[in-house]
């Protein structure tokens, strides 16, 4: 069967000041897929979480980079970083929203604010309703009603691939961040895994030369997408009809 790609038209110590933190973020190396967290959740490199010390589990933190001024919102799910000097350990898909992944060491100053607290958290939960919302933003839960515009694409040139998601609702958070980013051609491709299960391919392009591509990679690796690399579309096109064929 077909696929086909469908577009989308300074500070070591922790200072507290009231509602604010300042110190050091990490972020969980991929080994930690799946492990359970201190509040017996599965930590999941593609979910906007994060674990803090002395915060809560649900409580909503707003995490800001004091460099560039890039922010992301983060539900806690975990205990920790209990590193010197550490204050919030994050997502992998957090991380990179922030650019965190791009460092050397995998670790930024930040800012550090409660926006909702548990109880809070879990009242609003209770009264989502359909409307416009911000899907990057971990209080509001990523079941309910989206707009979303698109047409298909062709294989036809090159593009630089961003990731690959297994769940759909993921895909929607990072489209959202590239959006933030100004990237304006997102393209999904939906593939079958070699499990014969649905996968979610994110590019941006495509470009109609190579070099505007690699260009391009230059760019998004400047926001903090490090892991993004060229790809011939044709060649997504034949491993999405190869993956697709029955056995």
């Amino acid at each position: 069967m077909l696929k086909y790609i469908f577009s989308f038209v300074f500070l070591f110590s922790t200072i507290f000041l009231s509602a604010q933190e300042y110190g050091v973020a990490c972020y969980y190396g991929d080994k930690f897929q799946d492990a359970k967290t201190a509040y017996d959740e599965k930590y999941d490199a593609d979910s906007f979480t994060a674990a803090h010390q002395t915060h809560k589990k649900n409580t909503v933190l707003k995490v800001t980079r004091v460099d560039n001024g890039k922010s992301v919102m983060v539900r806690v799910n975990d205990k920790g970083p209990f590193y010197n000097g550490r204050i919030i350990e994050l997502s992998r898909i957090a991380a990179e929203a922030i650019g965190l992944t791009n460092e050397k060491n995998g670790t930024a100053q930040v800012k550090v604010e409660v926006q909702k607290t548990p109880a809070s958290f879990n009242k609003s939960s209770q009264k989502r309703s359909s409307r416009s919302i911000n899907i990057n933003d971990p209080r509001v839960s990523t079941y309910g009603l989206f707009e979303v515009s698109s047409k298909r694409s062709d294989y036809k040139g090159f593009a630089v691939q961003i990731g690959i998601f297994s769940k759909y609702k993921n895909v929607l958070k990072q489209v959202d961040i590239l959006k933030k980013n100004k990237v304006a051609k997102v393209l999904v491709s939906i593939e079958k895994s070699a499990a014969g299960k649905d996968s979610y391919k994110i590019l941006v392009g495509p470009y109609p030369k190579l070099s505007n591509a690699y260009a391009s990679k230059s760019q998004l690796r400047r926001k903090g997408f490090a892991k993004c690399f060229v790809v011939n579309l044709a060649t997504v096109k034949k491993k999405a009809k190869s993956k697709a064929k029955p056995k």
